[in-house]
């Protein structure tokens, strides 16, 4: 496969391919369709409804997947996942990883207050508009934080809940690919 990375003043640009953005979307309408009877009316104070925060939240996630050779959890879930997205040895350390998708270039990572669960954060920012399904789409992976970084972040509300915040320019690089590998079985996390 051939895999399309481009280094940057802050972090990692990721292009996803048109087969790849379809398979992101036909994962985010899955998800969707599993929690729509809970979701559906919980739009007020979100910048996208569901089905968009699910697609964008995929997006950001492949590209990771895409950057450290591993592979994206494509399961539904009724509400959602534990909160990690990948389950990783960094540095031959088990590491839980969550993976926070934005649509603005200047946005910031954010996590919500009480769902600080995993041990590293990474910041994906899509480099343009939400695309639609079929298209390239240039992720940047644009920086990481530890748990402890998160937790020591700024607090506001947003989006209808408390959350820990940081700026762009106060995370940490990403991890080198050669650091990162995939744990076969999510036991013990």
């Amino acid at each position: 496969m051939q895999q399309l990375v481009v280094l940057n003043r802050m972090g990692v640009t990721v292009t996803l391919v048109p087969r790849e953005t379809r398979q992101v979307g036909a994962i985010s309408k899955d998800r969707f369709g599993s929690v729509r009877d809970v979701d559906e009316d919980k739009v007020e104070g979100w910048t996208h409804e569901p089905l968009k925060r699910h697609f964008i939240g995929l997006l950001g996630e492949f590209a990771f997947a895409k950057h450290y050779g591993l592979t994206v959890d494509t399961e539904t879930y009724l509400r959602s996942d534990d909160g990690d997205d990948f389950l990783v040895a960094l540095d031959d350390e088990r590491t839980a990883v969550d993976v926070k998708t934005t649509p603005h270039e200047d946005g910031r990572l954010l996590v919500k207050q009480d769902s600080v669960d995993s041990d590293l954060y990474v910041l994906a920012v899509l480099e343009d508009a939400v695309p639609d399904k079929g298209e390239y789409v240039d992720v940047r992976l644009a920086g990481s934080a530890s748990r402890e970084r998160v937790l020591s972040g700024s607090v506001s509300e947003l989006h209808g809940h408390r959350n820990h915040w940081l700026d762009q320019f106060d995370l940490d690089q990403i991890p080198d690919p050669e650091s990162i590998t995939e744990v076969s079985d999510r036991a013990g996390s």
